[in-house]
């Protein structure tokens, strides 16, 4: 017998066909397999909220969240604090960034043994107790970096230096009364006489930042000159700071510098995984990520141009391409062609974990699309897709930057006058994003003929490739949703796509979640996101994607 539901059914197949068939239109097709690839995790999503001024007061450079500051006081403005709630980031790195090696954690802290001042340094208004505090308010987990420097470069020996490094580990995790190394502060009484008797647990601290840069000046500042001597001289201060402080505090995770930008460099970072006592008392090696840098360094197939004479379709396909391709168009995270650059294939070859501990899209200047807040976002859902991708490897990722009142890098833009309330920025909402809308298993994704457009372009570190596909899909999933996320690059058009979902018992419930936005930069509205119902007929969805933006499709499962 025929009835209504079974001429629906077919009638819907055939649509389905219709539009999956090349000639009567453009519809990518993809399969989503239950086959898990690897792990996703909650932690992937992070930000980076980090203090750049090194002034003295500062508030030079990219003061961070001191400019988010109530004037004249230690409280974040309303709206500052307002969108860090709703952006959810859980995890924050704090508080850098180059200015961690640059200060000692107490000029951050008040009423500092020893010191004729009990208050801080000018400039140092939002400091540890104010991050703690904001910290538990955000219900986040925490990164805390610690000096490095001052060991490598010989201002303090490597006991006195790592005692110092061991101090903010007491400072934030040592009950009060513990017994704590010989030599320190009791750092626990501190915090409960700044209002906090109980420790805040602070899980992950980070032993130096970009250690290249110093490592890189020990010979030219005359601290030692054979290189040799160098590596093993790194490797002891390393190990110290490790032992003292496992000695506060044993539970914690610890994430060692490895990031290089040479070949010197990286020669010394492998040694420093083949230590036994690190690879057994350390937990993560740290990567940074920056693209495309130096973008006065253009060619087009081999001949230089310049920036201003790319086409903005050029311009966007290129910067939207990152972070590396594999052979289907697809972001992934191995694959620099920069010398001395290959940390997470080194991290893979000898069995670490990496803490993204910094990524961004950074760049100068150009033409309208080159300074796109847009474009910017759109790159970084591609290097989501990458970390998310190689989630078997990386267990933490923290963009930068959080809070920011010049650098486009930041998540939120803040008036340090407190005149204008803060708004987000496209690359700060796009890790919100994904934060709120994903799984904890990257799941396998067919997709036979996907659509590519070669880039011919070399823009700093953006390299030529032969394909970029323009839709860039990877599904994620929980128990209880599957999550589609896909990147459409595409600069003129609307995208069709047609999934297959049958490995599933879905619900016929879905939400298509849409971040678009203009290519000018004109605040506050610079990006937005809408939703969209969508249904599900006999386990096939189709759904329309809008040109420069980036779609999640929320995918309700049943439980039986």
């Amino acid at each position: 017998m025929i009835t209504r539901r079974s001429i629906a059914v077919v009638l819907s197949a055939c649509l389905v066909f219709i539009l999956c068939c090349p000639m009567f239109g453009d519809v990518t097709t993809y399969t989503v397999k239950n086959q898990t690839l690897n792990p996703v995790s909650d932690l992937l999503f992070g930000q980076m909220m980090e203090r750049a001024g090194n002034g003295p007061t500062g508030l030079d450079g990219e003061p961070g969240p001191e400019a988010a500051l109530i004037p004249g006081t230690h409280e974040l403005q309303p709206e500052a604090l307002r969108l860090l709630q709703t952006m959810n980031f859980p995890i924050i790195r704090f508080p850098g960034g180059g200015g961690v090696d640059n200060q000692d954690w107490v000029d951050l802290v008040d009423d500092i043994p020893g010191r004729a001042s009990t208050t801080r340094p000018a400039g140092k208004a939002f400091g540890y107790d104010e991050y703690l505090r904001l910290s538990e308010k955000l219900h986040c987990q925490t990164i805390f970096p610690v000096d490095l420097r001052e060991s490598l470069w010989k201002d303090k020996t490597p006991d006195q230096a790592a005692l110092m490094a061991a101090g903010l580990v007491a400072y934030c995790n040592a009950p009060v009364g513990a017994k704590l190394p010989d030599g320190m502060p009791d750092w626990p009484a501190l915090r409960a006489k700044h209002g906090h008797p109980e420790p805040y647990h602070i899980k992950y601290f980070q032993i130096g930042n970009e250690m290249f840069v110093y490592y890189s000046l020990m010979d030219k500042i005359g601290h030692i000159h054979d290189p040799e001597e160098q590596v093993q001289w790194c490797l002891t201060c390393i190990r110290k700071y490790i032992q003292v402080m496992r000695q506060v505090d044993p539970s914690i995770k610890i994430i060692v510098d490895g990031v290089s930008w040479s070949e010197d460099n990286y020669k010394v970072v492998e040694r420093l995984l083949t230590d036994p006592y690190i690879k057994d008392h350390a937990d993560y090696l740290a990567h940074h990520l920056y693209l495309p840098s130096n973008m006065k360094n253009v060619q087009r197939n081999g001949a230089d141009v310049a920036i201003d004479d790319l086409s903005p379709e050029e311009c966007w396909n290129t910067l939207v391409s990152l972070p590396f391709m594999d052979k289907d168009g697809l972001s992934v995270l191995q694959g620099s062609p920069m010398p001395g650059r290959q940390i997470p294939e080194l991290a893979a070859r000898y069995h670490w974990k990496i803490a993204m501990t910094e990524w961004n899209w950074n760049g100068g200047a150009g033409p309208e699309v080159a300074r796109s807040l847009l474009m910017k976002g759109i790159a970084a859902a591609g290097i989501l897709h990458a970390i998310i991708r190689d989630g078997s490897q990386v267990e933490l990722a923290t963009q930068s930057m959080l809070i920011g009142s010049g650098w486009h890098l930041a998540a939120i833009h803040v008036d340090p006058t407190g005149k204008v309330p803060a708004y987000p920025h496209p690359s700060g909402q796009m890790t919100a994003f994904y934060s709120k809308y994903h799984g904890q298993r990257n799941l396998l994704v067919e997709a036979p003929n996907l659509p590519a457009f070669a880039q011919p372009i070399q823009l700093g570190q953006i390299q030529p490739q032969a394909k970029i596909a323009v839709l860039d899909a990877l599904a994620t999933a929980t128990d209880k949703k599957l999550f589609f996320h896909v990147i459409n690059r595409d600069f003129n058009k609307d995208r069709a796509i047609a999934i297959n979902l049958a490995d599933f018992n879905v619900t016929g419930k879905v939400v298509q979640h849409t971040l678009e936005g203009r290519i000018e930069n004109k605040p506050p509205d610079l990006a937005w996101i809408t939703d969209k119902d969508l249904s599900i007929t006999d386990h096939s969805l189709t759904a329309t994607l809008p040109k420069r933006s980036v779609s999640i499709l929320e995918i309700d499962l049943n439980q039986n």
